[in-house]
């Protein structure tokens, strides 16, 4: 069941790992480095990763928990996971048009 899975801690500490894993992409990030370059296109592809890993987590709440009227745990009831949603939303947009 999915709801099993996205209350489990383990979930939770996969999920912070790659939280840790987006805050050293962003401390490695810079609006000057070569777009052509190979560090450049790796960073790309891992923001491309952390967006998909995201946006599954994001999915699996909200199909294990409902999305606003199934009791207090509904994914949208929680204000971190609002917050959660709206970054997702921005990585996604930001992942395809590569603003």
């Amino acid at each position: 069941k999915i709801r099993n899975l996205v209350s489990k801690p383990s979930f939770d500490y996969i999920i912070i790992f790659f939280i840790l894993v987006s805050s050293v992409h962003l401390a490695l990030d810079r609006p000057l480095l070569d777009k052509n370059s190979s560090f450049k296109k790796a960073l790309h592809l891992i923001d491309i990763l952390l967006t998909v890993v995201f946006s599954l987590e994001a999915v699996l709440k909200i199909f294990g928990f409902g999305i606003y009227f199934s009791g207090r745990r509904s994914y949208f009831r929680s204000s971190w996971n609002l917050l959660d949603f709206i970054v997702v939303i921005f990585s996604v947009i930001y992942s395809k048009y590569n603003i």
